[in-house]
C-alpha cells in the first residue's frame, strides 16, 4: 500500500488520464485565506484554519498538536509507516511539516531540481507515502498572471504535466509495482487570477482574496488501488481538508479513525468502516432539538458521522436555536449540515459551510460520508427544479439519501419520473421523523 500526493496548479496529457481513470473534481473548494500556508495547512492536516491557525507563509502561530500533519497521525497508529517530503517550495518547511523519514526542499525553488529526488526515492526506497509539491505553475501565474489566455502560464502547465509524467513512470517501473497498491493524489492549494496591469510588487497574477476564482482548485483520486469506488466527476464540491481524511482512511483502520478528527471526507475510496450514522435534528424549538440531539447520542453511543439540522430560520427563535446547536457541534468536533430557509441576516453564519445556493433565500447541498452520499432538499423548492437538481447529482458511492419533510416526501412520490430517478440510482428517500439512521456498508 502506497501514496504518492503530488501538488500542482493545472493539467493536460499526464494529469488529464489521472483523472479520467479515477474520481475527480474541478470544483473542490479551498479555505477562505487563499495563500499556500493556510491552504496547505488544511490540506494536511484536515482542519480548517480555525483549528491549525495559520495564517500566511510565515507563520509562528501554527498548532501542531492540536492539528498534526496526517502522515504523524498515520504514524501514532503504525510505527512502520514510512514517508517522503519533497518540495520547490522552501517555505513548506515552515508550517505542518511531518515527522517525515526523508525530507528535501529545493535550494533554487526549481522543478528540474525536486523531479530526479523523487524519482530516486522511488525507484530505490521503499516509503509507504510521498509528498510531492511541484511550484512552477504557480510562479508562472505570479510573473504573468493567472490564466489560459497567458503563454508563459500554459508553457508552464505543459511543463509540470511532463514532470509528472516522470514521477509516474518512475513508480511503474518498481520492481515491486504490480504488487502493490497506490492511490495518487494531485491537488492544488488555491486558484488565481490574471490583472491588467501589475501590482505593487511587481506581479501580474495574484491570489489570496475570499472569492470563487481564489478558492476554487482541483482534486484528483487515482492510482492502481484496489480500494478505489469512483471513476469520474464527483457530484459535489469536494474540500481541500478532504485530502488529509482521504489519506487518513486509506491507511488506518475504523478503530484508530475513531480516534482522530477531520473537517474534510474521504473522497474516491472504500473506507475500513462499516456502519455510518446520520442524525436528524429539528430546530422547531430548544427543548425539542435537546430531545432530538439525546436521542440521537443514545442510539449512536455518541458517535455520529453527520448532524443535519433542519428548519426554518426566517423564525427567528429557531435561528437562535441553531446558533446555540451550532456552538455545541463545535464544541464536541461534530461535524452537521444544514437545511431549510434562511434569512438574509442568517446566511453570514453558513458562508464557510459551502452550502449550494439556488435563490436569495433558498440552500440545497451535497454531502457525502465515506461511501454514501446525503442530499439535503429544500422543502419549499419546486419539484420540478428538486427531480431537475438530483438528476444531476447521481450517487457517487454505494447508494444516496435524499432527506425531506413528509410533505415533501408525499408530493415528491406522486411523480413518476421521481420514482425512477429512486429506483435507477439507488436513492432512499427519507423524511425528518426519523432521530437516526444507520447505513451498513456493501462489502
Amino acid at each position: 500500500m502506497g501514496l504518492v500526493l503530488i501538488v500542482v496548479l493545472k493539467s493536460p496529457p499526464t494529469l488529464s488520464s489521472l483523472w479520467k481513470e479515477g474520481a475527480y473534481s474541478f470544483d473542490c473548494q479551498t479555505a477562505e485565506i487563499t495563500i499556500s500556508g493556510p491552504t496547505w495547512g488544511s490540506a494536511l492536516s484536515g482542519v480548517w484554519i480555525s483549528k491549525h491557525k495559520i495564517l500566511d507563509n510565515n507563520t509562528i502561530h501554527y498548532r501542531k498538536e492540536e492539528a498534526p500533519h496526517v502522515f504523524d497521525i498515520i504514524k501514532k497508529y503504525n510505527k512502520n509507516f514510512k514517508c517522503a517530503s519533497i518540495s520547490t517550495w522552501k517555505q513548506i518547511d515552515k508550517f505542518c511539516v511531518p515527522s517525515s523519514d526523508f525530507f528535501w526542499c529545493s535550494t533554487f525553488e526549481k522543478d528540474e531540481e525536486t523531479i530526479p529526488i523523487v524519482q530516486e526515492k522511488l525507484l530505490n526506497e521503499d516509503y509507504d507515502a510521498y509528498f510531492v509539491h511541484l511550484d512552477e505553475v504557480d510562479h508562472a501565474g505570479h510573473d504573468h498572471g493567472f490564466s489560459p489566455l497567458v503563454p508563459q502560464y500554459l508553457n508552464a502547465i505543459e511543463s509540470v504535466d511532463k514532470n509528472c509524467e516522470k514521477i509516474l513512470s518512475s513508480l511503474k517501473q518498481r520492481k515491486t509495482y504490480e504488487d502493490e497498491d497506490w492511490l495518487i493524489l494531485v491537488v492544488t492549494d488555491h486558484g488565481g487570477t490574471a490583472l491588467t496591469e501589475k501590482t505593487v510588487d511587481g506581479y501580474l497574477g495574484i491570489h489570496g482574496h475570499n472569492i470563487p476564482e481564489h478558492r476554487t482548485n482541483f482534486l484528483i483520486c487515482s492510482g492502481n488501488s484496489s480500494r478505489l469506488t469512483h471513476k469520474g466527476k464527483l457530484p459535489y464540491k469536494p474540500r481541500i481538508t478532504d485530502l488529509a481524511a482521504t489519506i487518513a482512511h486509506f491507511f488506518l483502520d475504523e478503530k484508530d479513525l475513531q480516534n482522530e478528527y477531520f473537517d474534510g471526507l474521504p473522497i474516491g475510496i472504500k473506507p475500513p468502516r462499516k456502519h455510518f450514522h446520520f442524525g436528524l435534528i429539528s430546530t422547531a424549538s430548544e427543548m425539542k432539538a435537546e430531545e432530538d440531539w439525546k436521542k440521537m447520542e443514545e442510539k449512536t453511543d455518541s458517535n455520529c458521522d453527520l448532524v443535519i439540522f433542519h428548519g426554518n430560520f426566517h423564525n427567528q427563535e429557531e435561528e437562535n436555536t441553531l446558533k446555540k446547536l451550532i456552538v455545541k457541534c463545535e464544541e464536541k468536533g461534530q461535524k452537521f449540515s444544514v437545511i431549510g430557509k434562511f434569512s438574509e441576516t442568517s446566511k453570514f453564519l453558513f458562508q464557510k459551510k459551502f452550502f449550494i445556493s439556488r435563490g436569495k433565500t433558498s440552500f440545497q447541498q451535497c454531502e457525502y460520508i465515506g461511501p454514501v452520499q446525503i442530499f439535503l432538499l429544500d422543502s419549499l423548492e419546486d419539484n420540478h427544479s428538486t427531480i431537475q437538481w438530483i438528476e444531476e447529482y447521481p450517487p457517487s458511492g454505494d447508494t444516496g439519501f435524499i432527506f425531506c419533510d413528509v410533505e415533501k416526501r408525499e408530493s415528491l412520490l406522486k411523480h413518476e419520473k421521481f420514482q425512477q430517478i429512486l429506483k435507477k440510482n439507488e436513492w432512499k428517500l427519507v423524511d425528518h421523523l426519523f432521530p437516526v439512521i444507520t447505513y451498513t456498508v456493501s462489502q
